[in-house]
């Protein structure tokens, strides 16, 4: 432990050092250590290359944080880790949390890397960050601003109740969910590899997540929980890299099915802004914008509205444009062509 004047003091575990640190001071790792920690003061951990491994005791993560911490590594190499030892097999029951923030506990980690094998095929398993508890009346947050969350078979960022912001780091899922909010998020910068979820059910609250920067490579949806009624979850989108598809979707418990479907009162997307790898259905434009294509093949979404659409003999719109104009252009003989809204134009 070291203190504002630099006066250091060894202890022979975390916990010890944890218990003898005052408000606004620092704890630096001398060595890798096994331990499960709470941190329930106002202190900074020093990684310093090494890790703080909570082995596989159920229901006991590696560290519970109830209050204003924050996590570095300060070491060159940048090998500081937190981690537990799960794996598929005692995920159906035995696997926890690696970082739990509960309470008013608020983490902001700067480096550093956590890590963890819970997961059975996507659908078993623990977590790697848990912010808050739905079960509780409180609102913890985590902030990233930079280090490696990883946790390829199960959710890596968990939004319970409370509050996540992503300003850096990398945050990795392959067959999971990179980040799953219940609540509220704000991803502004750094990378996420797997998909981004904003979800809600029946005794929840809605959702919101907003992506302003940063780059996801993976799909991003809204997720309603077995067709709550009166909860909405929503992505909206300002800014940022989308190398996947959007989708609002229906989770049936029963079935453990996602299906697509176009219920803006259940899950809603609204993007205003951004660069994505595919087009953006018009469905997840906010209100007063239009898809476009960008002229590197990558989509966006820009101010405007549609004037006129082309349909074809049994009445199915096949595209619209800003212009009654440009649809008379593009129309052939035997369409119709629909407005859709008011127009100032001269036409022939």
């Amino acid at each position: 432990v070291t203190n504002a004047k630099g006066v250091s003091v060894n202890f022979a575990t975390l916990a010890e050092a944890i218990a003898a640190a005052k408000d606004g001071e620092t704890i630096k790792l001398l060595a890798d250590t096994k331990e499960n920690v709470t941190i329930a003061k106002k202190l900074t951990l020093d990684l310093n290359g090494f890790t703080l491994n909570g082995g596989t005791e159920k229901g006991k993560p590696a560290l519970t944080v109830t209050a204003k911490v924050t996590v570095k590594d300060s070491s060159e190499a940048q090998t500081g880790t937190i981690k537990r030892e799960d794996t598929a097999t005692n995920s159906g029951s035995g696997s926890h949390y690696v970082i739990d923030i509960q309470d008013d506990g608020w983490l902001t980690f700067e480096s550093g890397s956590v890590t963890n094998g819970s997961g059975a095929g996507g659908t078993k398993g623990a977590s790697l960050v848990r912010v808050g508890n739905d079960g509780k009346a409180k609102d913890p947050g985590l902030t990233v601003k930079g280090g490696t969350f990883t946790q390829d078979n199960f959710i890596a960022i968990k939004v319970d109740r409370g509050t996540l912001l992503m300003e850096g780091g990398t945050v990795n899922s392959t067959n999971s969910y990179a980040i799953e909010n219940w609540w509220s998020a704000t991803l502004s910068g750094g990378a996420v590899n797997g998909a981004v979820s904003s979800w809600t059910y029946s005794g929840g609250t809605d959702s919101t997540l907003k992506i302003t920067g940063g780059t996801i490579s993976g799909d991003v949806t809204a997720v309603n929980y077995d067709d709550a009624e009166g909860k909405t979850a929503t992505v909206e989108i300002g800014g940022g890299t989308v190398n996947g598809k959007l989708d609002t979707r229906r989770y049936d418990p029963a079935t453990g099915a996602l299906t697509s479907i176009k219920d803006p009162a259940k899950a809603t997307i609204a993007a205003r802004g951004g660069t994505f790898s595919t087009a953006v259905d018009e469905a997840y434009c906010a209100a007063g914008f239009i898809p476009t294509k960008n002229d590197d093949n990558t989509y966006g979404v820009k101010q405007g509205a549609y004037v006129a659409a082309i349909g074809d003999s049994a009445g199915t719109v096949t595209a619209k444009y800003e212009t009654l104009s440009a649809a008379i252009e593009s129309a052939t003989a035997g369409e119709t062509i629909k407005l859709l809204a008011d127009t100032k134009e001269n036409v022939t």
